[in-house]
């Protein structure tokens, strides 16, 4: 039983590459979670066969590259206007349409126990400062985020050289 099992092990690596091959294609997720799951079972009813080429046979057959499904193609990107777009900058789940950086001016600004400011802007939107630099913001004065590198984001006041990093909390 125990050599079944080491038998086993080592014949799944292959199948399971080769149905990995064919199912990393399709591009709809239920479709592709539907052909991992038939290469797993499918690797289940050959370890439970009990004739040992019956068994080397079914994996023999499970290694052979299958042709995928067709993939499907994901829908298209529909345009979103200008103010949905404002809307979703900063936030985590990254849009194609996404602007590179935002203008708003200061509707309130609070400071965190640690220093850090929490800065309100005019159109909801509320960012913090996450890095330890000493930042001074004035209400009065428009204010602009761009995107800066490895998802980040940086806070610059006009009429200043200085710039914060920050991150989106609403």
């Amino acid at each position: 039983m125990l050599k079944t099992a080491v038998f086993s092990l080592l014949l799944a690596p292959a199948t399971v590459s080769a149905a990995d091959a064919a199912c990393h294609a399709i591009q709809d997720q239920i479709q592709r979670l539907a052909c991992y799951d038939k290469a797993a079972e499918a690797v289940v009813n050959c370890a439970s066969q009990t004739d040992k080429l019956d068994r080397l046979v079914c994996f023999d057959q499970l290694g052979k590259p299958v042709r995928a499904g067709t993939p499907t193609k994901p829908a298209a990107p529909q345009a979103a206007s200008p103010d949905a777009t404002d809307e979703r900058f900063g936030l985590s789940d990254k849009r194609p349409e996404e602007p590179e950086a935002i203008e708003a001016a200061v509707s309130k600004l609070q400071q965190d126990p640690y220093g850090k400011f929490i800065v309100t802007l005019d159109n909801g939107q509320v960012w913090k400062q996450i890095d330890s630099k000493r930042f001074r913001l004035k209400k009065d004065k428009p204010i602009t985020i761009k995107k800066a590198s490895l998802g980040s984001f940086m806070l610059s006041q006009e009429g200043s050289s200085k710039s914060a990093r920050v991150k989106r909390l609403q």
